[in-house]
């Protein structure tokens, strides 16, 4: 059984792919004054949406960011106050850290590793959109080298497709020079780059 498709069972109503027939470009860990703002103008230059996945304390470090962000034309979904493994942290603390802050109106949620209990899931999931991915190329890994963090990106590009790549540090810097690349592929393969959409507030 592959890994989204078990993901599905474990996880029902989870977002493994993108609800239309494009590619969804997201990013973890920021917002970053360099990275998120670098790479949102590469995409904007070039009329495609990215998701940025923002951690609750570098949006209060860095607000301004997270307006530019929007005002690109660009979505923010939430990635947890801090980045905690859910595997190693109680329910309620992991229900508290993906509360988000008020500057996060697009009720979408990606967990920090993408890992939940089926029990924090279920909680989150009342109220908001869990967004995991289709693929993870391993940006963040320093031991993979570029080229190959890009093949298995390329690779990815099929509608529906939710890569997940980061914003922050090094792997921001690899991001950065990773996305033109996918964006020029994108224009051959003639599928758009879309931000992901907004979803109605959950109740309880």
């Amino acid at each position: 059984m592959s890994l989204p498709r078990l993901g599905e069972l474990l996880f029902p109503g989870a977002w493994f792919q993108g609800p239309e027939a494009a590619v969804y470009l997201s990013f973890d860990d920021g917002p970053d004054p360099e990275h998120s703002l670098r790479l949102a103008r590469i995409a904007a230059e070039r009329q495609a949406g990215l998701s940025f996945f923002c951690l609750g304390e570098r949006l209060q470090q860095h607000p301004e960011v997270a307006k530019t962000l929007l005002e690109l034309g660009h979505q923010l979904g939430y990635h947890g106050h801090q980045h905690l493994n859910g595997w190693r942290t109680s329910k309620a603390r992991t229900v508290q850290n993906a509360r988000p802050p008020s500057s996060i109106v697009s009720g979408l949620f990606r967990p920090p590793y993408g890992r939940l209990w089926p029990g924090q899931y279920r909680e989150i999931a009342r109220q908001q959109q869990v967004v995991f991915w289709t693929s993870l190329p391993g940006d963040y890994r320093s031991s993979l080298p570029q080229r190959r963090v890009e093949r298995t990106a390329l690779s990815a590009l099929k509608p529906g497709a939710i890569i997940a790549l980061h914003d922050w540090s090094a792997a921001g810097m690899r991001s950065t020079r990773l996305l033109p690349v996918l964006l020029r592929e994108l224009e051959q393969l003639r599928l758009p780059a879309l931000a992901l959409p907004s979803v109605p507030s959950k109740k309880a």
